[in-house]
């Protein structure tokens, strides 16, 4: 497989979580970020990774500040009538959500990642399992094939790793981009997965994946920017819980790579997955969606405790993050070339 796509589809969930002095998994081997100045400030930066993996951020572009929730400090405002009547009034801009329920969880930081080129997204089955899709630009980086299938006139390799042996990974090259599809505790050649393969088109402009018939498209997406925050447990000093989200997202961006099979849960109502980790006991994963935007909470806690925290989530504002409405980057003064690899759009069909 690609090590590229899939060994940084989860690092960046640490580059993040380290960026912020969270505690996450020790698979996921990161570096701290340097300080880099984008435009009048100075800020943290993650190391730059070609763009192949989830999330591949960066830039951190935004001041990491110390921001605790108060009221309606979440950036909604509160309109009363003459008639005594109150009404809620979201804040403008991308959908952005934190927990309302200030006296169990503050927020400590927040920071923001840039755009990058890659695609990721997800498919379930008719029975709930889960399949995920990341295309990115080929690394050239790869774990030994476990076993190599020629599927039409694809050439499929299947690889797992050891640090999460119930993950298997099915890559296709072709020119400068590679393509993954990711499951857990899934044969590495079952019959779904050979259908999969067997349905991808191969396109300059786009990659398109058939799905078979039952199945629920979970939905596909290039990367925007992710606002992160770092949620701190009242009473606790180090158990903090990491929230990322994607405005304009799906759910399935971040349900590309999972350690086990993602179990379904409902939250208000909504679909949701749960996500637990092989490698580091009580760390917990859930994947959620809620108007338009994707978010990922996890951390050392219980499904039904993530659940009741994304159950709390009221609206906030992008200046919580940026301090602007729009973050302030300025382009450099020397154009950098082109990229010499395009990804192309990851495009999962019904």
């Amino acid at each position: 497989m690609n090590t590229h796509t899939e060994d940084q589809l989860r690092d960046h969930f640490r580059d993040v979580a380290e960026a912020m002095n969270v505690t996450t998994p020790d698979r996921f081997n990161l570096v701290q970020p340097t300080a880099v100045t984008v435009g009048p400030r100075t800020r943290p930066a993650r190391r730059v990774l070609a763009p192949a993996a989830i999330g591949v951020a960066a830039v951190a572009i935004c001041v990491v500040g110390l921001i605790a929730i108060r009221g309606n400090d979440n950036g909604t405002r509160v309109n009363s009538t003459d008639q005594g009547f109150v009404t809620t009034v979201p804040p403008a801009g991308p959908a952005l959500f934190t927990p309302s329920d200030s006296d169990k969880y503050s927020v400590t930081t927040r920071q923001v990642f840039e755009p990058d080129s890659s695609w990721t997204g997800a498919a379930s089955t008719p029975d709930g399992r889960v399949f995920g899709f990341s295309l990115g630009e080929y690394s050239g980086d790869e774990l030994p094939s476990d076993e190599t299938r020629e599927i039409g006139k694809l050439t499929v390799t299947a690889s797992t790793d050891g640090t999460a042996p119930d993950e298997i990974y099915r890559t296709v090259r072709t020119g400068c981009i590679a393509l993954t599809v990711a499951t857990a505790s899934e044969p590495a050649f079952s019959d779904d997965t050979i259908r999969i393969f067997g349905s991808l088109k191969l396109a300059d402009a786009a990659v398109n994946i058939e799905l078979p018939s039952g199945w629920t498209n979970l939905g596909a997406s290039l990367h925007g920017a992710q606002y992160v925050s770092q949620l701190g447990l009242a009473g606790h000093t180090t158990e903090t819980l990491t929230l990322m989200q994607m405005p304009n997202a799906p759910i399935g961006v971040y349900l590309a790579t999972a350690e086990t099979a993602p179990e379904p849960v409902d939250v208000r109502g909504d679909r949701a997955w749960i996500i637990r980790s092989t490698t580091t006991a009580g760390f917990t994963t859930l994947v959620g969606e809620r108007d338009g935007t994707a978010f990922r909470l996890d951390g050392l806690a219980t499904p039904d405790q993530l659940v009741a925290i994304a159950e709390t989530f009221v609206r906030a504002s992008a200046t919580d993050w940026t301090g602007t409405a729009t973050p302030d980057v300025q382009p450099p003064a020397t154009q950098p070339p082109p990229p010499a690899c395009v990804v192309p759009a990851l495009a999962l069909q019904d």
